[in-house]
């Protein structure tokens, strides 16, 4: 019998990827490796460190409503996970390319900001977007998304140049003949659905680095710098200064907590703002069905003695309705 012969072509896969910013040497400097296993790749075609956790099992949560019904055994009915990363370096930066739910693996301050979305401008047809994601900096933060019927330019979308914040674009690749057209989405991250190869992860991360240092997008949409992040660390330091003021004095009319992301409501269970540790021995977090400033310092008790530090890095949970 003839030995089957492993597709040239590729698999065929989403992926997302994400640039470590500029001056990160290790790869321990900016991801927790802590319980992942590590197997270096070197070969004359590919060279990385791929990071990877096998996957566990958990009883699906809708089982246990079913638990008495003869015949049925919840046990029977599970949900199996894993996680992975795979590490590369070009042009002396790291380029993490994350499966499963990995992204929390890696430091947030370590992730190269409005790579996806830089990529996704350079790379997308300017004729074929298929949605944006937007922030209406108005009033009071307001959130959306958009999504064509069908492809259009960047006028088809209602975009006010003057208010709105493009947060995130997706747009097909442009069509090129006997390849096939590919799909780009991005705002921190980049993801593509795209044939790959443990060979091909190299050129792929030269094209986007290609990309992201592109600044031909500011001629495509001349706009998209007018409206953008502070960024200016001596006047942020002196809004922050401010917030922290305003909530330590309980004037807090006009200061709200908001999720930073669009998430998927139907697979959102609830928030909460501590965890105890002690395991079944301490009672379970308290739960709300949103975040609210009140309810985070009357969780944390921190009402009059709040600092920039706990804005930073106190943590609220978001619980999905499956127990990630």
């Amino acid at each position: 019998m003839a030995k089957q012969q492993p597709n040239p072509a590729g698999k065929k896969l989403r992926l997302t990827v994400f640039l470590i910013k500029d001056g990160y040497k290790k790869i321990e400097d900016f991801l927790k490796v802590a319980g992942l296993q590590c197997i270096q790749i070197g070969t004359s075609q590919a060279e990385g460190t791929l990071f990877f956790r096998t996957g566990f099992t958990s009883v699906a949560p809708w089982a246990a409503i079913f638990e008495n019904v003869q015949g049925f055994n919840p046990s029977s009915i599970v949900n199996r996970h894993s996680r992975g990363l795979y590490i590369l370096k070009e042009h002396g930066r790291w380029f993490c390319f994350t499966f499963g739910y990995t992204r929390q693996l890696i430091d947030e301050a370590a992730v190269e900001r409005n790579f996806g979305l830089i990529v996704s401008l350079n790379l997308g047809d300017p004729a074929a977007i298929k949605a944006i994601e937007k922030i209406n900096i108005s009033q009071v933060g307001l959130q959306s998304r958009e999504q064509a019927g069908k492809d259009v330019a960047f006028d088809g979308f209602e975009f006010d140049t003057d208010i709105d914040l493009l947060k995130s674009m997706t747009a097909k690749g442009p069509q090129k003949e006997s390849e096939e057209q590919e799909t780009y989405s991005g705002r921190d991250s980049f993801s593509v659905y795209t044939r790959i190869t443990l060979e091909t992860f190299s050129d792929l991360a030269k094209r986007l680095f290609k990309a992201f240092e592109n600044t031909a997008y500011r001629q495509r949409y001349p706009w998209i710098d007018k409206i953008s992040q502070e960024r200016d660390p001596k006047l942020i330091e002196e809004l922050e200064s401010k917030l922290v003021d305003a909530i330590n004095t309980d004037d807090i009319s006009k200061i709200w907590m908001a999720i930073p992301d669009i998430v998927d409501w139907e697979q959102v269970e609830s928030f909460a703002y501590r965890i105890p540790s002690g395991g079944q021995t301490k009672a379970g977090p308290t739960l709300y069905p949103d975040i609210d400033l009140d309810a985070w310092l009357h969780e944390t008790k921190l009402g009059g003695h709040v600092t920039i530090a706990h804005l930073r890095n106190r943590r609220v949970y978001l619980i999905f309705v499956n127990g990630l």
